[in-house]
């Protein structure tokens, strides 16, 4: 995996700490709440993006795809927010936005415990 510059990381951190903060203000003001948390994947998305693995571990790079998959979902779970709190389609849309969300934090947790091992027996 390449790894990333400080300020990267840095960036990547605060990303997370927006989708944090924007999922817990969503149930107290929504309006504020899809800004927060599309700008926090905005700065987290393209930073994990461009933490790329070119050898040839099979293992390695089906965990890499799965992130990729978890970074999509956290993309849709913005445009689902935002949908539901502006209640635009709403007979269709929902809180599924709970469940995009829900997965991809499931993908993102075992791939973020299972790369550093793969990695370990890789070296």
């Amino acid at each position: 995996m390449n790894k990333l510059k400080d300020w990267q990381v840095m960036m990547m951190s605060a990303g997370m700490i927006l989708v944090l903060i924007g999922v817990g203000c969503y149930f107290f003001h929504q309006w504020a709440a899809y800004v927060v948390y599309g700008v926090g994947v905005l700065m987290f998305v393209p930073m994990q993006l461009l933490q790329r693995y070119e050898g040839s571990n099979f293992i390695l790079r089906r965990l890499r795809r799965m992130q990729i998959i978890s970074d999509v979902l956290f993309l849709l779970t913005g445009m689902l927010m935002y949908l539901n709190g502006k209640f635009i389609l709403n007979m269709y849309i929902r809180n599924e936005w709970m469940l995009a969300l829900t997965v991809a934090t499931i993908l993102q947790l075992y791939t973020a415990f299972r790369i550093p091992v793969e990695l370990d027996k890789d070296k």
